[in-house]
């Protein structure tokens, strides 16, 4: 074998075990869960998690008018779950609280 197809060789096995690692991630979440999703092309795209088939997935895209697009797990390279606005709002607003509570404490 030579040096190239040795590294061609590495090049597929990669991109076919982080297909499983996506797989399995994205078989844990739910449906209309936020997430982001690279594909190998480089490409970001931010959407909505649907049903979830054995070799692709649907995310509905969050751009107005975007629709949705199938995704098949070999043309992923990585996915990863976001939080929504709601979601970061609610953890600030508990920091407050505790922060507030805390400042009542000592300052008496």
């Amino acid at each position: 074998m030579t040096r190239r197809s040795i590294a061609i060789l590495l090049v597929l096995c990669s991109i076919l075990s982080a297909a499983d690692t996506v797989r399995e991630s994205v078989a844990k979440w739910k449906q209309n869960r936020r997430i982001e999703v690279v594909l190998n092309t480089g490409d970001n795209l931010i959407g909505r998690l649907g049903p979830v088939q054995p070799d692709r997935f649907l995310l509905k895209l969050e751009k107005r008018g975007a629709g949705e697009r199938e995704l098949n797990f070999d043309e992923v390279r990585s996915a990863k779950t976001k939080m929504t606005t709601a979601r970061k709002w609610a953890i600030a607003a508990e920091v407050y609280a505790v922060l507030l509570v805390v400042g009542l404490i000592l300052g008496k």
